[in-house]
């Protein structure tokens, strides 16, 4: 008998043990966190003038939010470590 759709999926993901995520899809999750806060941020800061003097600094801003973003939900991915670890 054939696996059911719902169970090819949920292998496709969990993988065997059924208790983490699988590697890709953590990356994928990282990837999406952190392009979709650099997009959005980048979109917002767009709006703003801000001094050629401080020109990089809202972007290494924008980075470290987004880096903490992703620490954020990571550590709330099942089978990760929580932040205190």
């Amino acid at each position: 008998m054939a696996p059911s759709p719902s169970a090819l999926l949920r292998r496709a993901v969990w993988g065997r043990g059924g208790d983490r995520i699988r590697a890709t899809w953590r990356i994928l999750l990282g990837f999406g966190v952190v392009l979709g806060v650099l997009l959005g941020g980048s979109r917002l800061l767009g709006r703003v003038a801000f001094p050629d003097v401080l020109l990089n600094s809202p972007v290494a801003l924008l980075v470290a939010v987004a880096v903490g973003a992703y620490a954020v939900i990571a550590s709330l991915v099942p089978g990760e470590r929580p932040l205190r670890g």
